[in-house]
C-alpha cells in the first residue's frame, strides 16, 4: 500500500505556484474548476486532499502523481504464543457444546 508525502507535495505545489507567480486566488482564477480551500490545503500540506483533488492539482500543475508516493510496510503479524493457544483450547474443552433447555411448545 502507498501513502502520500504531503509535505513534499506541498513544497512542489508552492514551488510551482511561485514559479508561475500565482497566489491562491490567482490559481483559482486560472483554473476555475478549483477553489481557494483546495489550493490552501495543497500548499500547506497539513491536511490530506481527496484522491480526486490530489489528481486534479497534479494534472493542472503538470506534476507526476506517483512522485510523492511512499511505500508503507505491512504491519508485523502478531504471533500467538503456544501457551496462549493451549489455554484457549483448555477453556474450550470445559464449555458445553449445546445447552440443555426444556421446550415449552405444547402438543397439538
Amino acid at each position: 500500500m502507498a501513502d502520500i508525502d504531503w509535505r513534499g507535495f506541498a513544497a512542489a505545489v508552492s514551488d510551482r505556484l511561485d514559479r508561475e507567480r500565482l497566489s491562491v486566488r490567482g490559481a483559482v482564477a486560472r483554473w476555475p474548476e478549483t477553489n481557494v480551500a483546495l489550493w490552501s490545503r495543497a500548499r500547506r500540506g497539513q491536511q490530506p486532499l481527496s484522491a480526486e483533488n490530489y489528481l486534479l492539482v497534479c494534472r493542472v500543475l503538470d506534476i507526476q502523481p506517483w512522485r510523492f508516493w511512499r511505500a508503507t510496510p505491512k504491519p508485523a503479524r502478531r504471533k500467538t504464543p503456544r501457551a496462549e493457544i493451549r489455554s484457549i483450547l483448555k477453556s474450550m474443552r470445559k464449555q458445553a457444546v449445546t445447552a440443555r433447555v426444556s421446550r415449552e411448545a405444547g402438543a397439538a
